[in-house]
């Protein structure tokens, strides 16, 4: 009888005790899932009630997968975790990463079926020119072709006054920061609400232009001349270019200089192939083929300038030089699609806005196969999309990044921005440039390394994102930026491998707010995070904000709303699954779970350290829990507390 009495006892105090107690399984460690419900628990809620599912009716550019993740926050990172696979495995090439991302866009794709064009080409003729040159112009020509005739159903809804709109003014909706700083400090209050009043109307004028656009028959193009390029490219494997022009000599083009082979004006713009030697290319052209040699690019080389609908440059190999200080630039699309192909060396990028895997209404893509690069650009570049996909792929070597806002992974308004690094220790750089005067006027605003931004209150945001897949990495940023979203957008940074350290100022590090969904996943390495607040897994105002850190011995610094934080209604998640870690609080009541009450609502703030040997300067300790706020949690397993002692 005693044995039973003493068997019962044992069994309701770990009823009792289970919620925050030992809580590991074999391996010493607790599941994500098991933690999340464990700390629920002990602010008295359900897993189901962690939501921001309460938007009554969302504008027509508002994305599926936002929706989702706002909807599942706990889950969050099992659906970036799976979009970073569904990106990374491509069984159909690169290809698929256009098409994938399309569909993140909610739009429906399938692999382009070519039909084989029968025609009188500029270059059939051309006796000196191999077959797989002519074959890889065909086929990109080809695409050209059946574009054009596509491009009309694509703007069939506006007419030639909205289309000029469209052309001239919607790429100001993401340059409005250059040079309106000066501007406004030397505006008076009514000169201030005129500059408001005027860039309201222009925002929804062109809005409401876009929203006439058939938007999914120019993905469709798009898919077409990137897939066409593509097997151009496959086309050019095996060509010899050590001897077999040798003989051919060179030809003049006024604008392009060097080792020319061919060119030809058509209807589209100047074909050119440059040959294994250096070429130098200081004009517009539509098709750019260039064997090899250290070229230079000094004017679009695959980007849509000049009303240009369609542009493409294949680069075999090199150490190039890509400059450029016109807009669309470098793997650069608008109201088209821009793409370049450097295959080989180590080349240099400099430009200025709206480059290098930019779009705008359209396709923009620059895809780097090999060799150590350097990118240097101004705004909306660096992987940025509006109204459609900017995508800037770099497959191999260690790279550095520098930019000043709006880049590196950054998605407006229907659109998506990738920027995907695949080995290499990386440097990614966002450049102090434009001051957050109505905040913190000694700090700068960045909206980069996966930044996701819609504009308040009207037009959800898009998809931001930067997937890093290899190498001991260093992302320097300000303000907003690291997995940061704004406005019913997405903003995510995945570092797959390596030791990398993280600096930002604020809404940082897995940052969302105004309804904006922000997350930073470190799958693996030991790392550093640095940045003041309202970072590192934060949601304010009714945003998600989400840091995952997998594994490695990590050390997080922050002054305050930060590590699990929760304001004004938003949900802030912290989440550090193994490694013996250190955590440096300057504001420790407002952080590390916390959760803060408002609008007879409350916020939502939960810290989770599954496993290790932790140092802790605040009120955190090691194997414990604490909490603040009204929900607020936090827990460093093995916890053994009892949920009954909970305030």
């Amino acid at each position: 009888m005693k044995k039973i009495y003493t068997l019962t006892l044992m069994i309701i105090l770990l009823l009792i005790t289970g919620v925050l107690g030992e809580a590991e399984n074999n391996n010493g460690s607790v599941s994500r899932r098991d933690a999340f419900i464990k700390a629920l628990t002990g602010i008295k809620m359900a897993y189901s009630e962690v939501t921001l599912d309460f938007i009554d009716k969302p504008d027509e550019f508002r994305l599926n997968i936002i929706d989702h993740c706002l909807k599942n926050p706990l889950e969050i990172t099992d659906t970036l975790e799976n979009i970073t696979n569904f990106l990374t495995e491509r069984p159909n090439g690169d290809l698929d990463l256009l098409l994938r991302c399309y569909r993140l866009l909610d739009f429906p794709t399938k692999k382009p079926e070519i039909a084989k064009e029968s025609r009188d080409y500029p270059w059939a003729g051309v006796v000196s020119l191999p077959n797989k040159i002519k074959t890889s112009l065909n086929l990109i020509y080809d695409s050209f072709e059946r574009s054009e005739k596509d491009l009309e159903e694509v703007f069939a809804k506006i007419d030639s006054f909205q289309l000029d709109s469209l052309y001239r003014f919607s790429p100001s909706l993401l340059l409005e920061n250059e040079g309106q700083f000066d501007k406004r400090q030397e505006s008076t209050l009514e000169e201030l609400d005129d500059y408001a009043q005027e860039a309201a109307f222009l925002t929804n004028r062109i809005f409401s232009i876009i929203s006439s656009v058939e938007r999914s028959e120019l993905t469709r193009i798009s898919l077409d001349i990137f897939y066409s390029t593509l097997q151009a490219k496959s086309a050019l494997e095996g060509l010899s270019v050590g001897e077999s022009f040798s003989q051919n000599g060179t030809i003049e083009h006024p604008g392009v200089e060097g080792d020319v082979l061919f060119f030809e004006s058509t209807r589209f713009g100047l074909v050119v192939v440059g040959g294994p030697q250096k070429t130098i290319y200081r004009v517009p052209a539509a098709i750019i083929i260039d064997l090899g040699g250290d070229d230079e690019y000094y004017y679009n080389a695959g980007g849509t300038v000049d009303s240009m609908n369609f542009a493409v440059a294949l680069d075999l190999s090199g150490n190039d030089l890509y400059k450029s200080t016109r807009n669309f630039a470098f793997g650069a699309g608008h109201l088209g699609a821009g793409i370049l192909i450097d295959v080989n060396g180590q080349d240099i990028y400099k430009t200025q806005n709206l480059a290098l895997g930019s779009a705008v209404l359209g396709t923009g893509i620059l895809l780097d196969y090999q060799g150590a690069d350097c990118y240097y650009s101004s705004i909306a570049s660096q992987g940025s999309g509006f109204a459609g996909c900017g995508i800037l792929a770099d497959m191999e070597g260690m790279d550095y990044y520098r930019a000043q806002l709006k880049s590196q992974g950054f998605g407006f308004v229907a659109g998506l921005g990738l920027l995907l690094d695949q080995s290499g220790n990386d440097a990614y750089l966002i450049q102090p440039a434009f001051s957050d005067e109505s905040r913190q006027d000694q700090y700068f605003i960045s909206m980069s390394h996966g930044f996701g931004y819609g504009t308040r209150p009207d037009y959800s945001g898009g998809i931001g994102f930067l997937l890093d897949q290899n190498g001991d990495d260093r992302y320097l940023s300000d303000i907003f930026g690291q997995g940061a979203g704004y406005w019913f957008a997405l903003g995510a940074l995945i570092d797959q491998n390596g030791n990398d350290s993280y600096t930002a100022f604020q809404f940082a590090q897995g940052s969302g707010s105004y309804f904006g969904g922000g997350i930073l996943i470190d799958e693996d390495g030991s790392d550093s995070y640095l940045s003041r607040g309202v970072s590192q897994g934060c949601g304010h105002e009714q945003g998600l904000g989400y840091l995952l850190d997998k594994n490695g011995d990590d050390n997080y610094v922050i002054w305050d709303y930060s590590q699990g934080a929760g304001n004004a209604n938003g949900i802030g998640i912290f989440v550090d699954e193994q490694g013996d870690d250190g955590y440096l609080v300057k504001k420790d009541q407002n952080s590390q779970g916390y959760g803060n009450f408002r609008r007879e609502y409350g916020s939502i703030g939960i810290f989770l350290d599954l496993r290790g040997h932790d140092i802790y300067s605040g009120r955190g300790k090691n194997s414990s829990w604490w909490s603040a706020g009204k929900y607020g949690i936090a827990i460093d397993f093995p916890a053994k507390l009892e949920v009954s002692k909970k305030e």
